[in-house]
């Protein structure tokens, strides 16, 4: 096991794809559980 701190750098936008990834899904749940509410109000 190798510590080399330009493979981190080289794989920081995979990471930042993932983390893009994960709030997009949230904020369409987010969206759908509101959406949900307002037409369940009626």
């Amino acid at each position: 096991m190798f510590f080399e701190p330009m493979n981190f750098i080289n794989n920081l936008h995979y990471l930042i794809k993932g983390e893009i990834g994960l709030f997009v899904a949230l904020g369409i749940i987010s969206l759908s559980i509101i959406i949900l509410n307002k037409l369940s109000e009626r």
